[in-house]
C-alpha cells in the first residue's frame, strides 16, 4: 500500500504466533522479500520485545493493524497510550472498538487499494486526525487505571 508514496516509512514488524499455516509463512515470506527491496520499507521478521515495539510506536505516526482476524491482541490499546492513530481493518473486533472515526480508521479487510487511498487520507487531513487524537486521549482518560480504581471504589 505505501510502495511509491514519498514521505512515507513503514516499519513491518512481527513474528507469526502460536503455529502459523504454511499458506500464511509463505505469504509472510513473500511480503517480506519485497519489502526487502523498498527503500522506504523496514521490515523485522521476527518476535518484537516489549521495549522495541514501544519504541517503534514513539516512532510512529499511525499504527496500521492489518489483521485478517483476530481474538486477544493488545496492539490497539497499546497504540492508543502511545497516541497514536490506528489505521485498522474493518473486521468486527476492529470496527467495533474503532467506531466510525472515533478512535482510529477503518479500511476495508484484504483490500491494499483502500488501505493506500485510507493512508493518504488520513496524512492530508490535520482536522480529522486532531479530531481522533482528542477522542484518543479521553480514551485513554477513561480506561487509565486511576479512574477504573475511582470508578470501582465509587461502585462500592
Amino acid at each position: 500500500a505505501v510502495e511509491g508514496m514519498e514521505n512515507a516509512h513503514l516499519t513491518i514488524a512481527g513474528g507469526l504466533y502460536p503455529k502459523p499455516k504454511k499458506k500464511h509463512i509463505d505469504f509472510r515470506e513473500k511480503v517480506l522479500a519485497k519489502a526487502a527491496k523498498m527503500a522506504n520499507v523496514t521490515a523485522i521478521g521476527r518476535f518484537v520485545t516489549e521495549q522495541e515495539k514501544q519504541a517503534l510506536f514513539t516512532k510512529a505516526d499511525f499504527v496500521v493493524l492489518p489483521y485478517r482476524q483476530i481474538d486477544q491482541s493488545a496492539v490497539l490499546a497499546q497504540a492508543w497510550a502511545g497516541g497514536r492513530i490506528p489505521i485498522c481493518s474493518d473486521i468486527p473486533p476492529l470496527k467495533e472498538e474503532v467506531g466510525r472515526d472515533e478512535y482510529g480508521v477503518l479500511f476495508r479487510d484484504g483490500d491494499a487499494g483502500d488501505l493506500r487511498k485510507t493512508i493518504g487520507a488520513i496524512v492530508r487531513d490535520g482536522k480529522r486526525r486532531n479530531a481522533i487524537g482528542r477522542n484518543i486521549a479521553g480514551l485513554v482518560k477513561r480506561r487509565s487505571f486511576r479512574q477504573l480504581t475511582k470508578r470501582f471504589l465509587e461502585f462500592c
